[in-house]
């Protein structure tokens, strides 16, 4: 049976490496800087403020989006443009209520929707984001916390979200809980209160954890999430039978996610079932969970256990750029997997995509040749470099020894067409940045 990845390489006809070259040092401020600046936004605090104040939609924001979407079927082409040009401006704060139009009786109405979320979600509005918000952190003017929770509902995507969350950290300082993520616990918004019950319940007083508690039974899974992985993180045990729960109530990310904080709670002492792809699976993991809870429950002591979150953790966040990257193949999403890689990018030690031009194309490439596969995949394991290099070919070695210290290998099962491979996916923690800038020669090494 022929290696996955290497039918993908001839599929997509790579040619041997020509020459090699060093990542790029640590600039992650300055590449920040200049991508808001080139888009004219400025970078100080009271523009970075600015910046997500605008895009925080108000009751009036929204009942303009609602009128803009129904001219968008206006029998005159000249408002229906104007219409179409004003969504578009608005950015991914216009998305949610874009997407519901996809469900217009005019198919007019339909099409322009559909034209305008392609237009953002392919548009520079979430790149700016993130590095919008990285910056915040970094100069942490007074209302930052205010600005991000406020922002949350509107962030593009999750890699925006993760942004956004890490740069709440802002909101935590000296072990105290900025008053605007405790009135966020019972916010309308379902992202503001996951946002809030995460970091609360992870860094707040005991009486402060108290009042996260009643999220774990939210009527959104996210939030339950959230408040499940803050609370365990804060050497809460009430949260771990609602992390068992998600294995099977939760879509699939969110089960993911929860198996992923069990395995590391359990610290590889407990079941041995994974999700599985099918209800009948998770329902078959989530069991094997309830009953290693119900006998280590009692001998469970969080105190004596270093555990965070996989958002605040480098090795988790390795992991999680991981399944992001896999999913971004599997979906063809071109404008994920370029916010989520850099160059210079080693594809198995066979190819080098040393300037981001030349990775943007083999990202176009690789889009094309999923959407002709079919792929299901489970992110594993991560290992150091250090450890991977030991049995690295020369051409891996050299590239790996250019990356920096903060890289690791994040081990994955794949199927393609019914055909099994291990394999490794290089990510780089660069800050609070971690993007994949490589796919490895072998599978990542215990």
């Amino acid at each position: 049976m022929c290696r996955v990845i290497g039918c993908l390489l001839i599929a997509l006809g790579v040619a041997a490496a020509t020459g090699w070259a060093q990542a790029p040092a640590n600039v992650e401020t300055a590449e920040d800087e200049a991508l808001l600046k080139t888009a004219k936004i400025a970078t100080d605090g009271a523009g970075l403020l600015k910046f997500f104040h605008k895009r925080t939609l108000t009751a009036a924001d929204r009942a303009k989006i609602t009128d803009c979407i129904r001219q968008l079927g206006h029998r005159s082409f000249n408002v229906r443009e104007g219409a179409s040009k004003e969504l578009t401006n608005y950015g991914a704060a216009a998305l949610a209520q874009l997407r519901r139009a996809l469900n217009d009786p005019d198919t007019e109405v339909k099409h322009r929707a559909q034209d305008c979320i392609e237009a953002i979600e392919h548009g520079p509005d979430a790149a700016q984001a993130a590095a919008a918000c990285r910056l915040l952190k970094a100069r942490n003017p007074a209302g930052a916390t205010d600005a991000l929770i406020g922002y949350l509902p509107f962030a593009a995507d999750e890699t925006v979200e993760d942004e956004a969350l890490l740069a709440l950290l802002v909101g935590v300082r000296g072990g105290k809980v900025d008053p605007v993520l405790l009135t966020a616990l019972k916010d309308a918004e379902p992202a503001r209160r996951s946002a809030a019950a995460l970091l609360v319940g992870r860094s707040g007083a005991p009486e402060q954890q108290s009042a996260v508690r009643p999220l774990l039974t939210d009527a959104q899974t996210k939030v339950r999430l959230r408040a499940a992985q803050g609370l365990l993180a804060g050497k809460d045990k009430t949260a771990v039978p609602t992390l068992v729960a998600l294995l099977s109530d939760g879509a699939a990310s969110v089960a993911e996610q929860a198996e992923d904080m069990l395995v590391t709670r359990s610290q590889g002492n407990g079941p041995q079932l994974g999700l599985g792809s099918d209800d009948a699976a998770r329902r078959r993991c989530r069991n094997a969970w309830e009953a290693w809870w119900k006998t280590n429950q009692a001998r469970t002591d969080l105190t004596k256990m270093d555990l965070d979150v996989a958002l605040f953790d480098q090795t988790a966040r390795c992991r999680e750029v991981a399944r992001q990257f896999l999913n971004g193949i599997v979906k063809r999403d071109a404008a994920l997997l370029k916010r989520i890689t850099d160059a210079p990018f080693c594809l198995q030690g066979a190819q080098t995509y040393n300037t981001r031009a030349e990775l943007d194309q083999f990202i176009a490439q690789i889009c094309t040749v999923a959407a002709q596969a079919k792929f299901n995949f489970k992110v594993g394991a991560v290992t150091s470099a250090a450890e991977y290099s030991k049995k690295a070919s020369t051409n891996e070695k050299n590239f790996l020894n250019g990356a920096g210290k903060s890289l690791r290998v994040v081990s994955v099962a794949l199927d393609v067409d019914g055909r099994s491979q291990q394999m490794g996916v290089f990510a780089r923690v660069n800050g609070s940045r971690t993007r994949v800038i490589g796919l490895a020669e072998q599978s990542g090494r215990q």
